[in-house]
């Protein structure tokens, strides 16, 4: 699955393409048609909602940014929210949809300015994309915790104390979107081992200084992976369909029975919350 780093080149190729696409277009990049070809993703495609958009007068694309993993595409007076699910892809296309080679999973695409297409693909349809007023986007997104990119001192102090009333380890803790958005299975695996804390630790036994380096670190690694251009481990790849460079840096994920690093012993796996944890039972304790 996609975690923050993925998302957030997502989001950053498709602010590059709409930003060529208003510059050749006298600095507009209107939502002007849509096309359906499987309906089976998540949810239903909003296709009464896509109609009435395009009918409006606000139809106009301003932006696409990212909140959690999730990609939001800014309208005047709508939102519409994208969510990459496990195997999620956006790519674009120039020119007549007539002319395009249907791919086997592609479910909707989105035009911008007669021409431009935006087309939506997931093999196991677990993504999906969604309309909201813009009014309604606080309530939608009032579930999820902070921005590990942007927390401040305050906000990770806060949380440590949240932290200090809970019972779940520490790598469900930063998994857990309720607390910190965005930090998925590779990265907390991968946070951990550098810290060398153990993944099984209760959260409720990290010091408070500790817990402000695991932010620090969470905030270093989720940068340098975005450097890097994500971490393409099976379906992930850039609007290009390029693929990433930063797991060629992984010290633990995905390394089952390799060497560590730092020890040389076997790199373990096991199962926490129903994910795979890799780990030097070594070097984390």
């Amino acid at each position: 699955m996609p975690e923050l780093p993925e998302v957030d080149l997502v989001v950053q190729d498709l602010n590059r393409k709409i930003q060529q696409i208003k510059k050749q277009n006298k600095n507009h990049a209107k939502f002007t048609d849509f096309k359906t070809w499987r309906k089976d993703i998540r949810y239903p495609l909003p296709v009464k909602e896509f109609k009435k958009i395009i009918a409006s007068q606000h139809s106009d694309v301003l932006g696409v940014r990212r909140r959690a993993k999730y990609i939001i595409f800014e309208l005047p007076e709508n939102i519409l929210i994208s969510h990459l699910g496990m195997t999620g892809h956006w790519s674009f296309y120039d020119g007549d949809l007539a002319n395009y080679k249907i791919q086997k999973h592609d479910h909707v695409a989105l035009q911008l300015n007669h021409r431009y297409w935006f087309v939506y693909n997931d093999p196991r349809r677990f993504g999906f994309l969604i309309e909201r007023s813009r009014n309604d986007e606080c309530e939608y997104f009032s579930g999820i915790g902070y921005e590990p990119l942007e927390m401040s001192d305050q906000h990770i102090d806060d949380l440590w104390s949240v932290s200090q009333k809970l019972q779940s380890n520490i790598k469900s803790f930063m998994m857990n979107q309720k607390y910190i958005v965005g930090v998925g299975n590779i990265y907390a695996s991968e946070v951990l081992f550098k810290l060398r804390i153990d993944p099984f630790k209760s959260v409720r036994k990290i010091k408070k200084e500790t817990f402000r380096h695991l932010v620090s670190e969470i905030k270093k690694t989720l940068s340098e992976s975005i450097k890097a251009g994500g971490s393409t481990i099976r379906n992930y790849k850039k609007m290009d369909f390029s693929e990433g460079n930063f797991q060629k840096k992984h010290l633990v994920y995905d390394r089952e029975s390799e060497p560590c690093s730092v020890c040389g012993k076997p790199i373990q796996r096991e199962l926490i919350a129903g994910r795979s944890t890799f780990y030097c039972s070594a070097c984390q304790r």
